[in-house]
């Protein structure tokens, strides 16, 4: 996936490519983490190696549902022919998304992710979550559940954070899920609205004042 193209198409550059499932910004993000190169040469000379190439393409069925998935797939089809993959977008309204995702009857799907204020990744990537949870990529790690384990009974975050940091480590590397990208919310605000400060829920209106 070309992510400089998807944020420049898509969303108008007001977004950041993703290397770890903490967004940026958050305590657990990694800073020395980067986005997987796009490099659809090197991922066709891998391919070959594994027997795939003309006359016998890897052929990946990605689901589909809201729009926004349909313009994604849109505009990486040619990026997928570069590196010699065959792309097949199944567009599917919600109920037959949803039962083809908790039937894991799929290749690969879109999925738009919205953190709680914790950002807490277990019940996305533990295996105890596969088939009742939200690991619909079935992924099992053994020490990716350990680290994931210990930052749940940790009280202090900059600590929690540590376990976290294993967590992003093997998680970078195995790609139990591709990142594209983390979109940036632009706000505008009345200025007689006073300390409009984004908190972890978002922005807290209960916090705004007015002046007389």
């Amino acid at each position: 996936f070309d992510r400089d193209k998807i944020i420049a198409n898509l969303a108008r550059g007001h977004a950041s490519p993703l290397a770890s499932w903490f967004p940026p910004g958050h305590l657990s993000a990694p800073a020395d983490l980067k986005p997987l190169l796009f490099d659809p040469k090197a991922a066709a000379v891998l391919l070959s190696e594994a027997g795939h190439g003309p006359g016998n393409p890897l052929v990946v069925k990605i689901l589909a549902g809201p729009p926004l998935d349909h313009r994604v797939l849109d505009s990486v089809r040619a990026d997928f022919d570069l590196a010699g993959v065959e792309l097949e977008i199944e567009k599917l309204g919600q109920g037959a998304w949803l039962e083809r995702r908790n039937a894991h009857d799929f290749d690969g799907f879109l999925l738009q992710w919205r953190h709680g204020i914790w950002a807490d990744p277990y019940e996305v990537f533990h295996s105890s979550q596969v088939g009742r949870g939200a690991n619909y990529s079935g992924w099992s790690h053994a020490a990716a559940d350990a680290s994931l384990e210990r930052a749940r009974d940790c009280v202090d975050p900059v600590e929690r954070s540590r376990f976290f940091a294993d967590f992003n480590e093997i998680f970078h590397s195995e790609q139990p899920v591709t990142l594209l990208y983390q979109p940036k919310i632009c706000l505008l605000v009345h200025r007689r609205f006073q300390d409009v400060e984004p908190g972890l829920g978002g922005l807290e209106i209960w916090r705004w004042w007015v002046t007389s």
